[in-house]
């Protein structure tokens, strides 16, 4: 895991308050898949730019492509898959840092 910085509480509910406008958006039809690729660019700029990456792990990877298919898919689009896309990956960097901080502890 490379040099990430914290999601501090109020960035958090500032990216769950753009995720819930996401989601809000995508409940119109017309906007789905255009409200998905912003919603999509925005959070991976966001998350790039605090030094978690969602591509290059398996794990995130795989949180963003099931997000990407619950989107796609009209009926179940309706679900808040970008609120659980923000909170899965922020607990995943906080488990993954509580794990890192125990691990130099021992070692220490």
């Amino acid at each position: 895991m490379s040099q990430t910085q914290e999601i501090h509480f109020i960035e958090l509910l500032l990216m769950l308050l753009v995720a819930l406008i996401f989601d809000l958006l995508s409940l119109i039809p017309v906007l789905n898949f255009v409200v998905w690729v912003f919603a999509w660019l925005t959070f991976w700029f966001w998350f790039k730019m605090k030094g978690i990456s969602l591509i290059t792990d398996k794990k995130r990877l795989l949180t963003v492509g099931g997000v990407s298919l619950i989107e796609i898919i009209p009926a179940i689009s309706m679900l808040p898959s970008w609120i659980a896309l923000v909170l899965i990956i922020y607990f995943m960097n906080k488990a993954e840092k509580i794990l890192l901080n125990s691990t130099k502890n021992e070692n220490n």
